[in-house]
């Protein structure tokens, strides 16, 4: 697998609220990225019609590095592999919320 592959394990299409920052969760998935596993990623609908994906966050043992702890993709190129493949696995099963919406 390249460094910036991403492989979409799962997905689930949902119709979810949109949250207090203006985003919108249209599926919950996961995916395989450079070796590792990660489940409970939302692809997102941004308030300007955009998309982002909001990776997983949790509620870390009491004392230990305090009260949250997420996963953070922090080089651009392996950001937007994540988003393309989720978008695509949401359009493969028929989802039609993940376009892009000119302004």
């Amino acid at each position: 697998m390249p460094a910036t592959d991403c492989k979409i394990t799962s997905l689930e299409m949902i119709n979810g609220r949109t949250n207090r920052l203006g985003l919108t969760p249209i599926a919950f998935f996961s995916c395989d990225l450079r070796g590792i596993r990660i489940k409970g990623c939302q692809l997102m609908r941004t308030e300007k019609d955009g998309l982002t994906v909001w990776l997983p966050t949790f509620q870390a043992e009491k004392g230990v590095g305090g009260p949250h702890k997420s996963v953070t993709i922090i080089e651009d190129q392996l950001r937007h592999a994540v988003l393309t493949a989720a978008r695509a696995a949401y359009r493969a099963l028929g989802g039609t919320e993940a376009e892009w919406r000119p302004q």
